[in-house]
């Protein structure tokens, strides 16, 4: 279980880490879940877009199970198509379970 700040919760005691970013988010460094940060990190070597992610803060965010419950979670950028080979580096770093999604971009 980990110990990750949640600003919305104020629940937690391990910072944000700054991760410096791929050239394709626009932006130098981004704050990423402490104890997430090594996934996203691997993910970001292995060409692995993310849009988005939360640990879950110690399990309380009491999301619907049906939204992938209290684990934690990742966005993917849409340039990912394997979605084995993202659990597969997820597993390489982390032995979590994690709930990925993608974002669909509607212009209306």
């Amino acid at each position: 279980m980990c110990d990750c700040f949640s600003t919305a919760l104020q629940i937690g005691k391990d910072k944000n880490v700054s991760l410096i970013t791929p050239d394709y988010f626009g932006i130098r460094t981004v704050p990423v879940d402490a104890c997430i940060a090594p996934v996203i990190q691997h993910l970001w070597k292995n060409h692995i877009w993310t849009e988005n992610s939360c640990c879950e803060h110690l399990g309380v965010q009491g999301r619907p199970k049906s939204w992938g419950g209290n684990k934690p979670s990742i966005v993917l950028g849409n340039n990912v198509k394997d979605f084995n080979r993202v659990r597969e580096l997820i597993a390489e770093v982390d032995d979590r379970e994690f709930e990925l999604s993608q974002w669909q971009r509607v212009i209306v």
